[in-house]
């Protein structure tokens, strides 16, 4: 038997929720330097096929090289904000199909981000460089990732869509929702084949850090950009528009009003998950998933009482109404289904939990029913005689 005073902590009760960043870049790009020190100092800094963390985008930018697309793109990102990005370099080759190849493997190789890094990201691309079969290969990428890919509608060739109707064409070769496709492309000052893309990694990056994950990039005025390579018809008060066109296809548009604006909410998810149809829909789901299973991963292997029980359905229900009063849900909330916890379940160490959640929906349309009416005459003579 001890003598004395002893002290415990036990550490019950209800755990804090904290969020992995969804608002981290991870980029595809080409670099090549010249000859000698130059291309010493990018070989050091962004090796082949080698998940690298940017925390300093003007100084990544000094070591980018001359060559490929790897300073442009940071160049492009950093006109939006500063956000961390993770770069994965690929060889550059005159080889159209090698080129492809060498792509998809600098893809695969951000899916060791994290363990390089320490840090995963959920904002991807490839900018420049996402032909069909780049796409179709990185988005099992994005899936792993819980991350969300944005890409230009291109030919089999990897040339950019030439007109509305191929890009058309191309979002239906696609039924991912981690994917937004994007078409045209913008110029600029900084102008290069894939600055959209560019422009809508930072900027997706930097909506996330000062609004939030359940606000879309589209209709938010974007730096940096002087035009559309394609003319894009649009008009606020008509569908029957380029614009309105693509965006029933699920593409998202460029267009110019009071400055250069991404047009376009949607994903393309196929009719197998409408419920995610909207960007904002899935990456809700994966800031979401990630949060809440973070938060309960220290309950499991511990003693499974009622007690520990009630503190996992607590601790989700806490975190969701947190959400909610932020306004990046419309509500949520979670409970012990009785049905899907039968005692041999128990018995065996299992526990399920549900929990529902409802999204921010964006404002994709808006109807305003203008009356004319004579009611407002009503007592004329009166008021002229009052």
């Amino acid at each position: 038997m001890p003598f004395g005073i002893i002290v415990n902590e036990p550490v019950d009760g209800l755990r804090p929720v904290l969020e992995k960043s969804l608002s981290i870049v991870g980029v595809v790009c080409t670099a090549s330097a010249a000859a000698g020190q130059a291309t010493a100092d990018l070989d050091a800094a962004f090796p082949v096929d080698t998940p690298v963390l940017v925390t300093d985008l003007d100084a990544a930018i000094e070591v980018a090289g001359s060559g490929g697309t790897l300073a442009p793109v940071l160049q492009t990102i950093r006109e939006q904000g500063k956000p961390l990005v993770i770069v994965s370099r690929a060889v550059i080759d005159a080889d159209p199909a090698v080129q492809e190849d060498l792509t998809i493997a600098a893809a695969q190789a951000l899916m060791y981000a994290e363990a390089h890094t320490g840090i995963r990201p959920r904002i991807l691309g490839a900018p420049g460089l996402d032909s069909p079969d780049v796409v179709a290969s990185f988005v099992s990428v994005a899936q792993a990732l819980r991350g969300f890919l944005y890409f230009h509608l291109r030919e089999a060739d990897g040339t950019l869509c030439a007109d509305r109707d191929d890009a058309v064409t191309a979002a239906g070769n696609f039924g991912q929702r981690e994917l937004m496709g994007i078409w045209p492309d913008f110029t600029g000052a900084v102008a290069f084949d894939g600055k959209a893309v560019a422009v809508a990694l930072g900027l997706r990056a930097m909506i996330d850090q000062r609004s939030g994950w359940h606000d879309s990039i589209a209709n938010v005025a974007v730096n940096g950009v002087t035009g559309i390579t394609v003319d894009v018809s649009f008009d606020i008060r008509d569908d029957a528009t380029d614009a309105g066109v693509l965006n029933t296809a699920n593409v998202t548009t460029l267009v110019r009003m009071n400055g250069f604006r991404f047009w376009g909410v949607r994903t393309l998810a196929g009719l197998d998950q409408a419920a995610f149809s909207f960007e904002v829909a899935t990456r809700s789901a994966q800031a979401i998933q990630d949060a809440i299973a973070d938060a309960e991963a220290p309950y499991l292997k511990r003693p499974m009482t009622v007690g520990l029980a009630k503190n996992i359905v607590e601790t989700a229900n806490m975190k969701l109404a947190n959400w909610v009063a932020q306004g990046r849900l419309m509500g949520g909330s979670a409970w012990l289904n009785d049905a899907l916890n039968p005692v041999i379940n128990l018995q065996n160490g299992q526990l399920a939990v549900d929990y529902d959640y409802g999204f921010v929906a964006p404002l994709e349309g808006l109807t305003l029913n203008q009356r004319i009416t004579g009611r407002y005459y009503l007592g004329f003579a009166d008021q002229v005689n009052g």
